[in-house]
């Protein structure tokens, strides 16, 4: 075993996650480094020489080789550097003024994350680019040490009086959802926007504590502690990714949750839903029966869109942010937890506390479907009549009076747009594409061609189109031939529509020669001649 002097009190000290560096914070104000034979490999010179209580290394590496060490010191400062294989350092920044002299330090197993604590016998928590997220305990004097769980996440704190606390930390998940635009809280302090078809993503840093995401078309809202920036993107263009600050409302609102719309931020309260304007001044308030359990946004016009809210005594209402007076639209007995309506406005679907589902028809009060054990529904935003649901890892699809095709699917649907299924799971938002070929099929085998093509829109494959096609022009449905045939390019086929819907026109259409002519066209001659010899 080997010893080397330091020439001053080690007060802590800590290894690099590669086990190449160790850190040793000196009471006379500096850090040493060493390599793993004890080797001196720089010195970290403070400008002021107070003492280096605490240090730690953060125990993963993001999108970089250098290291991340944190050090408190007793001038009440906290330092951040960059450590480049032990003999280049770089300060991160600014030192952060504590305003308590810290005495420990713990990260988080993820390297997201650290606790700290001190002479203020607080327990805060900071993420691992020194920004205070909050205050996680309090005891009743200085906190000597601070321990993270790494299985739980639990955090453990003694102080000088001999106390021993632990507290449970839990991490929500702050974000928001408007049709293919997803954003959500990443370290506590920063936006990631992804557009969910394109997979492009943009990151907002607020540099400050994020409590609420809202998004909605063109607006972006992100409540911090003391004030709400709206941001927005060029509305004309539905894939712009470039947010920039529009408004700013200095107020501190603690709400339940979020939501802006075009010109409006709305308020959620337990039974009371409020609407400001960007300029911070209160336009409209709503005080409702029961509490709030669900909010969604519908789209409108500018400063006339709605929201559909579901409460706990089982009501679903609809209220146009223009107008005073909530609309009922049904009326169940037992707590709302989700609600979405159609593309057309005419169908809503609801799930209850039992994780039961309803669809009803909004017009006639008639329940068009009923399910249970559903965690989650969407209405497809581009098919009036496409509804899916998850249950238990399964994802259900369903169209009209068909029956639900059903697939694997892990995590619960939020969204429907076209093909694509965006799915939420414990980690992250996926986009899904589904194919239409099931249900196709099925519409096609009940000669409904209006419904056929809309799927195809959606998404089916070169052979269904001409599938399509073929059987359209079979029925006379010329219409629907013509643009099956039109999308996949199919110029002969076009040619014989023409053909077939003239001689329609003149006399009734002998099927056996547009049979024949269809097999000839396909390469089945030996059929086409047989038919035309019965013929």
């Amino acid at each position: 075993m080997n010893k080397f002097p330091t020439k001053a009190k080690c007060l802590d000290c800590d290894w690099s996650p590669d086990g190449q560096v160790l850190a040793i914070a000196l009471y006379t104000g500096k850090i040493l480094l060493r390599d793993k034979n004890g080797g001196e490999l720089t010195v970290i010179e403070r400008p002021i020489p107070s003492p280096v209580w605490c240090l730690r290394f953060c125990p993963q590496k993001f999108d970089t080789s250098d290291n991340l060490l944190i050090a408190g010191s007793w001038d009440q400062k906290l330092s951040l550097y960059s450590v480049s294989g032990g003999k280049t350092v770089k300060p991160i920044g600014m030192d952060k003024e504590l305003g308590f002299d810290p005495t420990t330090i713990s990260f988080h197993p993820t390297g997201e994350y650290f606790c700290m604590a001190g002479s203020d016998k607080t327990v805060s928590l900071w993420n691992k680019e020194g920004v205070k997220l909050g205050k996680i305990g309090e005891l009743t004097d200085w906190i000597w040490g601070v321990a993270v769980n790494p299985a739980t996440k639990s955090v453990f704190a003694g102080s000088n009086k001999g106390e021993l606390t632990n507290w449970n930390c839990e991490f929500n998940k702050v974000h928001g959802l408007y049709q293919e635009r997803y954003a959500y809280r990443e370290l506590m302090t920063d936006v990631i926007i992804q557009h969910l078809v394109t997979e492009t993503r943009v990151k907002i840093r607020c540099r400050d504590f994020i409590k609420k995401i809202a998004i909605y078309k063109d607006r972006l809202a992100v409540q911090l502690p003391e004030k709400i920036i709206i941001y927005s993107v060029q509305a004309d263009d539905p894939f712009d990714m470039k947010y920039k600050a529009h408004k700013k409302i200095n107020k501190r609102i603690d709400c339940s949750n979020l939501f802006v719309t075009s010109q409006n931020l709305v308020f959620i309260f337990d039974k009371k839903i409020q609407l400001l304007a960007f300029t911070g001044i209160l336009v409209r308030e709503w005080i409702l029966e029961a509490s709030i359990k669900y909010v969604k946004v519908v789209s409108g016009p500018p400063k006339r869109e709605s929201l559909l809210v579901g409460l706990d005594n089982g009501v679903v209402l609809r209220i146009f942010i223009d107008n005073a007076f909530p609309i009922p639209i049904v009326n169940q007995m037992t707590s709302i937890q989700l609600v979405d309506i159609s593309a057309d406005k005419t169908k809503i679907v609801l799930i209850d506390e039992h994780q039961s589902m309803f669809v009803y028809d909004i017009k006639s009060q008639q329940l068009l479907f009923h399910e249970t054990k559903v965690m989650s529904a969407a209405w497809n935003l581009e098919m009036d009549d496409m509804l899916a649901y998850t249950g238990q890892d399964t994802l259900y699809i369903k169209t009209r009076e068909m029956p639900s095709s059903s697939q694997k699917l892990p995590g619960q649907v939020v969204g429907f747009k076209g093909s694509k299924i965006f799915c939420i799971s414990d980690t992250a938002m996926n986009t899904i594409d589904v194919p239409q070929s099931s249900t196709f099929f099925k519409f096609l085998g009940e000669k409904d061609f209006a419904m056929s093509y809309k799927l195809a829109c959606l998404g089916v494959t070169i052979p269904d189109w001409r599938q399509l096609g073929i059987e359209a022009l079979l029925a006379k449905e010329f219409y629907y031939a013509r643009k099956a045939f039109m999308h996949i390019r199919e110029l002969k086929y076009i040619d014989l529509c023409e053909m077939a819907e003239e001689m329609h026109k003149i006399k009734n259409l002998n099927d056996t020669w547009l049979g024949s002519e269809i097999l000839a066209y396909q390469g089945k001659y030996k059929e086409a001649c047989s038919n035309y010899v019965k013929n």
